[in-house]
């Protein structure tokens, strides 16, 4: 039997925690703290989470974690386009 330290959920979160750790100055600085851990209990708890495609979690992520485990944890988060959050023009 693996012990916690070995299961992949463990090994994600925890890869997730250093990449953001390197690439930051502190984690009070753009909700990265918070984000971490809301991205860190969607890995441990097989759940998701949704940040705009420029929210600082996800710039750093992309930068810092190589293509196999960046492809693992963005598993557990939905981009939300940018131009999503843009008002619609109205029908005319």
């Amino acid at each position: 039997m693996n012990s916690l330290h070995e299961s992949k959920p463990v090994k994600l979160a925890l890869c997730a925690y250093d990449a953001a750790f390197s690439g930051a100055e502190s984690f009070e600085e753009e909700h990265l703290g918070a984000d971490l851990a809301f991205l860190m209990a969607a890995i441990l708890k097989d759940g998701l989470c949704e940040w705009p495609e420029d929210r600082a979690i996800v710039r750093v992520l992309k930068l810092r974690l190589n293509r196999v485990n960046r492809e693992a944890i963005f598993k557990h988060i939905k981009i939300e386009k940018l131009f999503s959050r843009l008002p619609k023009k109205p029908r005319i």
